[in-house]
């Protein structure tokens, strides 16, 4: 059955609406739908478990090769396609690290009821974002800039400006700030 990768779901095409793909696939008349459900073998191998699904792989081969279908040269080389769709995994970059670090020293702020003239969010998401444009668009001296924007909101910087740790440290009056995080002292 020829078939195709369609907006994610995997949708037969032509079957249905030509009758020779469905003459060279064995059926014996013209059908308006299709023989199975697409889930059907998923449900089908999970149902008969792997140890099942290995023992009938075994004894169709063992068929094969009593009927002369396969031959035990050809069991000598297998070749196996190891084809994996990728997967969209987000691989942590400086922008990234430092909006979640900007983040995280806001909601730590205002859960120590420490004042800030301005968060940064907005503007330092905004930031994020377009680091990702540029790094994309080979425009590295605009991406650098970008960071060089984050450094100094953190603090990681000389010049200040921004949300900084220290500032955090120093307005907040309910705990003690330790190197690894926060460590709440009795209220």
């Amino acid at each position: 059955m020829l078939c195709r990768e369609r907006r994610g779901r995997f949708q037969p095409s032509g079957y249905l609406h030509r009758i020779y793909y469905q003459y060279f696939c064995g059926e014996p008349a013209f059908r308006h739908e299709l023989p199975f459900d697409r889930s059907s073998m998923s449900r089908w191998r999970a149902r008969l478990g792997e140890e099942n699904l290995a023992a009938l792989l075994q004894e169709s081969l063992s068929v094969a090769h009593k009927t002369g279908a396969l031959e035990t040269k050809d069991l000598e080389r297998v070749v196996v396609d190891t084809t994996v769709q990728p997967k969209a995994v987000a691989h942590p970059s400086d922008a990234r690290l430092m909006y979640r670090a900007i983040a995280k020293l806001v909601a730590l702020a205002k859960r120590e009821d420490v004042v800030l003239r301005q968060s940064y969010l907005r503007v330092a998401k905004r930031a994020a974002l377009m680091v990702g444009c540029y790094t994309h668009a080979h425009q590295f001296k605009r991406a650098r800039r970008k960071l060089k924007f984050f450094r100094t909101r953190l603090g990681l910087r000389k010049e200040w400006r921004g949300v900084k740790l220290q500032e955090v440290r120093r307005q907040s009056p309910r705990s003690t700030f330790t190197r690894r995080g926060v460590r709440k002292s009795g209220r």
